[in-house]
């Protein structure tokens, strides 16, 4: 049971790519004291109705402000005047561990494509023409996942306020405490040879295209020339003939 006075709202996250909420218990107070606490760190640590796993959760206690995050639920217990802020950052960092999740949810799915392709980047066979539309799309996919990573980098990486702010300390903390730096490396690490296969895919579908069209043209060319030597033939058999 939470404090009296408190309230529990679902909030949209701001700039995800796949729309996601936030189950938030905002929590007034005078002052933090282990009652509070006891009351949000139960709130915080019931998965029920939340996205959260069995990992516990994430507890910070800031300048008289005390935030408990776990993945889809948080709550935030702070001084009416402080509340907005620290209820705003983290809002914010929510936003950002959300959509860097679904990158890694994204990037995870992939590597279960990757080695059936691995052999196309060598090679393309004539059974695998078929299969061109299906390595465009998984590179394209590849591409966008790099390019939200790269879209999401800088607010992983926010420089500090100086002065240091309470919005700016909570969101550097969290970002820490949920080592989404590592978490971001990690991501560019795997995407890249994910890449480089269907980059590589790519190239040998352009080859065989090329390769097939060059068949084809000589083929053309061959049977022009055998029309027109069969057509020189007959002119001259029929010349002979008169």
């Amino acid at each position: 049971m939470l404090p009296a006075g408190s309230q529990v709202v679902s909030v949209l996250l701001p700039d995800v790519t796949e729309a996601a909420s936030l189950e938030l218990a905002q929590v007034p107070i005078d002052v933090l004291d282990d009652g509070v606490r006891e009351c949000l760190l139960a709130w915080g640590s019931d998965a029920t109705g939340s996205d959260a796993t069995d990992s516990p959760p994430v507890v910070l206690e800031l300048y008289g402000t005390l935030i408990v995050w776990r993945s889809g639920r948080a709550g935030v217990a702070a001084p009416a005047d402080r509340l907005p802020t620290a209820v705003a950052a983290v809002r914010e960092f929510a936003a950002t561990v959300t959509e860097l999740q679904g990158i890694e949810t994204a990037i995870a799915a992939a590597w279960a494509k990757y080695e059936a392709d691995l052999p196309c980047g060598f090679t393309l066979t004539e059974a695998d023409r078929g299969r061109a539309s299906d390595l465009a799309a998984r590179y394209r996919r590849a591409m966008s996942l790099a390019g939200r990573l790269a879209r999401l980098s800088p607010r992983i990486h926010q420089p500090l306020h100086h002065p240091p702010t309470l919005a700016g300390q909570i969101g550097e903390r969290l970002r820490d405490r949920c080592r989404l730096a590592d978490r971001e490396e990690f991501a560019s690490d795997q995407l890249e040879p994910i890449i480089q296969l269907y980059e590589a895919c790519g190239q040998r579908v352009s080859e065989h295209t090329i390769a097939h069209r060059e068949y084809v043209l000589i083929w053309a060319i061959v049977l022009l020339l055998a029309a027109e030597t069969v057509m020189l033939l007959v002119d001259l058999l029929a010349s002979t003939a008169g």
